[in-house]
């Protein structure tokens, strides 16, 4: 008696949860748009071909790698909407584009900047932060992103959340 009570608890319990796959609960992304709205800072590395190849573009190869160094240390603050725009402020220029959330993964487009010459040179895919796209991964503590502009692997941006405004470092 008490194996045929189990057979039809059993039974029961298949026929309540189903046999297939398609009644487990769907996982919640790791990352949600709440978790990269905000502010925050911005930090520019580049690898050693990177830095070669920038130096060489420049007229003069010491106030290039000057330069380089310069911005290598910058900090610059940077903030991420809920309307899906962002701003970001580098040597008091700011540029300002689009943002959206793929999985774990934040892409930011760059599309306009207050500044004449660096906006003719992104018309151009030029400079920087000229027409392409920037992917950052977000990390596990939500805290940090960071990724390379598309086709400069080179060129690695981090940025790290503000907690306190007084993070925000903008001297060079």
């Amino acid at each position: 008696m008490k194996s045929t009570n189990l057979a039809l608890a059993f039974a029961a319990l298949l026929a309540i949860q189903g046999c297939s796959s398609t009644n487990v609960l769907p996982v919640p992304p790791r990352v949600s748009e709440q978790d990269v709205v905000g502010k925050w800072t911005g930090k520019i590395s580049l690898s050693e071909a990177a830095s070669n190849r920038a130096a060489e573009q420049t007229a003069d190869d010491v106030a290039g790698k000057q330069a380089l160094e310069m911005i290598s240390k910058l900090q610059f603050p940077t903030e991420l909407r809920p309307d899906k725009t962002f701003s970001l402020v580098m040597l008091f220029i700011e540029f300002t584009g689009t943002w959206s959330l793929d999985g774990e993964a934040v892409h930011v487009r760059f599309e306009g900047v207050n500044n004449e010459q660096v906006a003719k040179a992104m018309e151009q895919g030029g400079g920087l932060f000229g027409d392409r796209e920037f992917v950052l991964t977000v990390s596990e503590d939500k805290m940090s992103m960071s990724g390379s502009p598309e086709g400069d692997p080179g060129t690695v941006f981090t940025f790290v959340k503000v907690v306190d405004e007084e993070e925000i470092d903008d001297e060079p």
